[in-house]
């Protein structure tokens, strides 16, 4: 009888903490699309200042911040995370301070970012099919 009372409290206690997560994550959403949006105003007054190079960084920034959006959003639908979104992430994010952000950082970080990157694309490219198998929503496209 006290293990089924146990089991009883684990759940619900599971349940409280699987909801208080949703909630954390769909306020990071909320606050991500209002942070996008003022991103947005900011591409908009680059484009009025003629501003390329900022422009292109905006742009790419902003498409990590969709990567993110669609890591959270998955989160929210299947209660777990697919390592391949965390690893294109991983990719894409240092790469885009690289090729569009060089002096904003110094040259030790950019190599960093660099080798992270880089590096990051090796294990995705070596393992991709072991990481579908791991992920039953994930895509393989056959040639």
């Amino acid at each position: 009888m006290k293990t089924t009372n146990n089991n009883r409290y684990f759940k619900l206690g599971v349940t409280f903490s699987d909801t208080i997560v949703s909630l954390l994550i769909f306020a990071t959403i909320a606050v991500l699309i209002i942070y996008m949006v003022f991103r947005l105003i900011g591409v908009y007054v680059n484009v009025l200042n003629f501003n390329v190079q900022a422009i292109l960084h905006e742009m790419a920034f902003l498409v990590v911040f969709v990567k993110a959006y669609r890591l959270m959003i998955f989160y929210l639908e299947s209660h777990h995370v697919s390592i391949k979104y965390i690893m294109e992430i991983s990719i894409i994010a240092p790469a885009v301070e690289i090729i569009f952000a060089t002096a904003n950082q110094s040259l030790e970080v950019n190599l960093l970012f660099g080798f992270f990157s880089l590096a990051n694309l090796i294990l995705y490219l070596t393992f991709y099919k072991q990481l579908c198998t791991a992920d039953e929503n994930c895509e393989t496209v056959n040639p």
